[in-house]
């Protein structure tokens, strides 16, 4: 059967996770691979060997376009825009809060508030309602959380920063939901969905 591949590349250790009929089979975390393999070409060959598979087995390709690490994230859309070149497949792009969006949700009810660090104690800060991304903001952390969380009493955290939104937002409850990073395993199924529906490629 036909495999998908998910690509994290928006932090500074990349990760490969391999579905086959929306079933995880290989991911990168859990299944060993040598240190030496730990480039994205590696990785994927460790995964493909794992599983008794051929690159040409893969039908499309899931990536996380960040925002992120810069330097990752460049090469991880060069690596995966070479890879499907030669595959003829599609890229499902999806950025760092539309898959935040898909893992908290069914955990909370409330809207979510995350952050992606960037350099000078910059980010990018969104608001997350349901499935969708309600407002995107980059600019200095304490005026970004500022103008996204404008309004909000009660909201739910996540980004590898959120411990730092209760000093920048006075009376709002804040409900942690532990989620620092998105996980490759929700691209994954991001992915599925769109190859099946042949929607949000390119």
């Amino acid at each position: 059967m036909s495999l998908l591949l998910a690509i994290e590349s928006s932090s500074n250790v990349y990760r490969v996770v391999i579905g086959r009929d929306r079933e995880v089979v290989f991911d990168s975390t859990v299944d060993n691979c040598e240190s030496s393999l730990q480039t994205l070409g590696g990785l994927l060959i460790c995964g493909l060997e794992a599983i008794n598979a051929e690159a040409s087995e893969i039908k499309g390709v899931a990536i996380n376009v960040g925002p992120g690490w810069l330097t990752f994230v460049r090469a991880g859309i060069s690596f995966v825009n070479a890879l499907a070149f030669s595959l003829k497949v599609n890229i499902y792009p999806f950025n760092w809060f539309e898959i935040i969006a898909r893992q908290t949700r069914g955990t909370t009810n409330l809207p979510v508030l995350c952050a992606v660090p960037a350099s000078n104690d910059n980010a990018y800060v969104g608001l997350i309602k349901g499935a969708s991304v309600e407002i995107m903001r980059f600019g200095p952390l304490h005026k970004a959380v500022g103008e996204v969380g404008k309004g909000l009493s009660e909201v739910a955290v996540a980004g590898r920063i959120r411990h730092r939104f209760a000093s920048l937002l006075e009376n709002v409850k804040i409900v942690d939901t532990g989620i620092e990073n998105p996980d490759s395993r929700v691209l994954l199924e991001l992915g599925f969905e769109a190859h099946q529906s042949a929607g949000h490629a390119t």
